[in-house]
């Protein structure tokens, strides 16, 4: 019996030893788990602070994404303000521009033909030289009528001064013909007188035929001192009249002097005007050519802005498009992000659940 009993007790040992070998080992089993869990905890923990730390660079990234998306949506829109005002006045002088291009279209179309250009050039020359021919016709036709009035003038001249010639040589002629005859009329007179006397002195019988033949004589010589007195001023009316012609010509000379002065003013005047109509006509040709340039350059100014306006169209949409495209790209990361950190903590919270689990049926199997 007392043999049995050490037996049985040392049967009743085993299970016991066994069971605390067991309890032992799954105690190791345990705190090995329990290291690995740690180790994946704190792993997980690492993961965790890295994606935090990668979920608040990406918030903050998104953040400035953000505000230059709508710093570029202000500039987007402050563009498109550019682009409506740059398009109305682009509109408001294409409107211009196609207006003058419609009208130099046409008139090119009437220049294409070789008739009606040369017609139109015909028409513009008979345009620009009417004027200019009205006028010089009016010129040469004052011209002339100035050059008949100098012509009339001078041949009135001309004739004034032959006349008063004339009639000078004629009243010299007259005056000295008649000085001549009454010269010898006077020494006749005297010679007789003379004789008369030698018969008185001679003839002192016939005393009184002598004195009455001398009171005739006296008588006649009288009347030939009061001839010679009309004579003489006949002579001085003559000169007179000679003085008064040579005024009148020379006052006639100062007129047509005077005349044939203002003439040639008029006339260099006339010429002065054509000159001047002539200098016009260049400056208009001139302006017209520099207009036509005008409207070539702002034909290719507007062009020009055209394609600027496309190009920057271009680039806006180019900017719009490239901005929502990386907007999609941060929500599509920022999402898959987000999913990855629900997927990470789902599962540390799963292997936390586990562990805990694990350690209340330990602690509940001890």
């Amino acid at each position: 019996m007392s043999s049995t009993a050490p037996n049985q007790s040392a049967q009743n040992m085993q299970p016991g030893l066994g069971r605390t070998a067991a309890m032992l080992g799954l105690s190791a089993q345990l705190g090995g788990r329990e290291g690995e869990l740690q180790k994946m905890l704190i792993d997980e923990r690492i993961k965790s602070e890295n994606f935090r730390t990668q979920y608040q660079s990406l918030k903050e990234e998104t953040t400035r994404l953000q505000d230059e998306f709508l710093q570029a949506q202000n500039e987007i829109r402050h563009l498109l303000s550019d682009k409506q005002t740059l398009q109305h006045q682009m509109k408001l002088q294409a409107a211009d521009f196609q207006k003058s291009l419609l009208a130099k279209s046409k008139r090119l179309e009437e220049l294409q033909h070789p008739l009606q250009q040369e017609m139109l050039k015909a028409q513009m020359q008979q345009e620009m030289d009417a004027p200019v021919r009205e006028m010089r016709l009016q010129l040469e036709e004052e011209i002339e009528k100035y050059k008949a009035e100098y012509y009339k003038l001078r041949y009135e001249c001309l004739r004034l001064q032959s006349q008063a010639d004339q009639q000078r040589e004629e009243h010299a002629r007259a005056l000295e013909s008649q000085r001549l005859r009454y010269q010898a009329e006077v020494s006749l007179l005297e010679q007789e007188t003379d004789k008369e006397a030698l018969a008185a002195r001679l003839q002192s019988s016939d005393q009184r035929s002598n004195d009455k033949k001398l009171e005739a004589l006296m008588k006649e010589r009288v009347q030939l001192k009061v001839r010679i007195q009309g004579l003489e001023a006949e002579v001085a009316e003559l000169l007179a009249q000679k003085e008064s012609l040579s005024q009148q010509a020379e006052k006639t000379q100062s007129i047509q002097n005077r005349r044939l002065t203002e003439s040639q003013a008029a006339l260099k005047s006339l010429e002065a005007e054509r000159e001047s109509v002539r200098l016009q006509l260049e400056k208009m040709q001139k302006e017209l050519q520099l207009s036509n340039e005008e409207s070539c350059q702002l034909t290719k100014r507007l062009h020009g802005a055209e394609r600027q306006v496309t190009s920057l169209t271009c680039q806006v949409e180019s900017l719009k498009f490239s901005h929502k495209q990386e907007v999609n790209n941060i929500k599509l990361e920022f999402t898959l992000s987000q999913g990855e950190l629900e997927k990470e903590r789902n599962k540390l919270q799963a292997l936390i659940e586990g562990k805990n689990k694990l350690s209340h049926k330990v602690f509940r199997y001890i």
